[in-house]
């Protein structure tokens, strides 16, 4: 075999011509390498190893609605969390925190009783489920649980509407599943910006916190303590927030 030396002149043309790319082709090739280097890496390829337990899954700023109509004179309401681009994050033992950077992330579930009482808004819902995805609504699934139920109430005496929810799952299963639980607890902190509520009786939009718990003796403490952080975090920076536009 004849290597073809790469010199001035003609040498170098022929080499050129023979097999190498010439100065436009390198520049295709880095440029094409950059391209998959940069590609993103599918949230299911992260490192989770098998012995790493997850303790908490959590999502942040979700985008929701809820929709209060009637079906034969039967008050139904549908609360729904739903957006692309999530980011969700890991908590655990092997795994101080993980985070998904891009998920699709939706949670629905209807209102079966309408508890308020004295202005302040109670609902408990029940039914639903919870579908996290790799990328996009097609994409690999990472966790589906079925929802139990869901008690959502109004904290009182506050300068903007805020709702704080919890609930139970069950029947968990995707990717996520052999790390985490099958069966569990839900939290949610709601802030709702869009309108005062005083009952489940009106449509609202909202943007929501969420965080799934297998073990059942954290989730007070867990409320409680989400609960204070937002207290303090809004008394220091005054009540100015971002506002949810309303739905038209």
């Amino acid at each position: 075999m004849t290597v073809q030396r790469m010199g001035m002149g003609s040498g170098v043309e022929g080499a050129r011509s023979s097999f190498a790319p010439g100065w436009r082709g390198w520049l295709l090739l880095v440029a094409v390498s950059g391209a998959l280097c940069l590609s993103p890496v599918p949230a299911a390829a992260t490192m989770i190893d098998g012995d790493d337990t997850i303790e908490a899954i959590s999502a942040t700023a979700i985008d929701t609605t809820y929709d209060y109509d009637y079906n034969g004179g039967d008050p139904i309401g549908l609360l729904t969390m739903e957006q692309s681009g999530v980011a969700l994050v890991l908590a655990g033992s092997g795994i101080p925190q993980e985070t998904f950077p891009d998920v699709y992330f939706k949670f629905t579930t209807t209102l079966s009783s309408e508890n308020s009482d004295s202005g302040q808004a109670i609902g408990i819902f029940t039914g639903g489920e919870i579908i996290i995805r790799d990328g996009s609504a097609t994409g690999d699934l990472l966790l589906k649980v079925d929802i139990n139920s869901f008690h959502v109430e109004e904290v009182p005496d506050m300068p903007w509407s805020l709702l704080t929810g919890s609930g139970g799952f069950n029947n968990a299963t995707g990717s996520l599943v052999d790390n985490f639980a099958t069966s569990g607890n839900i939290i949610d902190i709601t802030w709702q910006l869009d309108r005062n509520i005083k009952d489940f009786k009106t449509d609202f939009n909202a943007s929501s916190n969420v965080t799934l718990l297998p073990e059942p003796a954290t989730t007070s403490l867990l409320v409680m303590g989400g609960i204070a952080m937002l207290i303090r975090r809004k008394r220091r920076r005054g009540v100015s927030v971002r506002k949810v536009p309303r739905r038209p």
